[in-house]
């Protein structure tokens, strides 16, 4: 893992982009042990499938909208809304329009770097 106290400003167009499914592509950008931030873009009709993982993770969309699917509920999110999801809570998520959102992990997903 890089050591971000070594380069705490991270650029976010000299981040690599990596499609983790279908029509939703991640980039890692600050990260440490206990928390990490991800950009995520997700095209029109893009499905996030239902899983579950321990991390707490907190999704905050910047543009566009989202369908999640948590707690047994259905929600939609647009620019300027946060979904929490606890750890181990199963969630999906899709895509309305061209969407763009923050994920905030904690502790950091270490699956995610490469």
């Amino acid at each position: 893992m890089d050591d971000m106290k070594n380069r705490p400003l991270v650029r976010g167009d000299e981040l690599e982009e990596v499609e983790q499914a279908p029509g939703v592509f991640r980039k890692v950008a600050a990260h440490g042990d206990k928390a990490m931030v991800c950009q995520i873009r997700l095209v029109k009709g893009a499905v996030v499938q239902s899983h579950s993982h321990p991390h707490v993770q907190i999704t905050c969309v910047i543009s566009g909208r989202v369908r999640a699917t948590a707690y047994g509920k259905t929600m939609e999110a647009g620019p300027g809304d946060t979904i929490y999801f606890a750890e181990n809570e199963p969630h999906a998520v899709e895509a309305l329009e061209e969407t763009r959102v923050y994920d905030v992990f904690s502790p950091m997903r270490e699956d995610f770097i490469q």
